[in-house]
């Protein structure tokens, strides 16, 4: 039996914060792989996953993971 995740939609909240996050690991540049990401995908899991692709590290791809579900509510 297939299992479902949840769709989040992707939101300019959620779109600022992978932009903040994602620019601790490869500065300023960030924003601009952001709102080029944002254009692509329509939910957040998608969006993350497309910043991830630029960290070419696993430990930094992971550590990105684990900061972008920190976020508060």
């Amino acid at each position: 039996m297939p299992s479902f995740k949840r769709v989040i939609p992707l939101t300019d909240a959620s779109i600022a914060h992978g932009g903040r996050v994602l620019a601790q690991f490869i500065g300023p540049i960030a924003m601009v792989f952001s709102r080029r990401a944002a254009h692509d995908v329509h939910d957040e899991r998608a969006y993350f996953e497309l910043l991830a692709a630029h960290l070419a590290d696993p430990d930094e791809r992971a550590q990105f993971f684990r900061k972008v579900k920190q976020r508060s509510v």
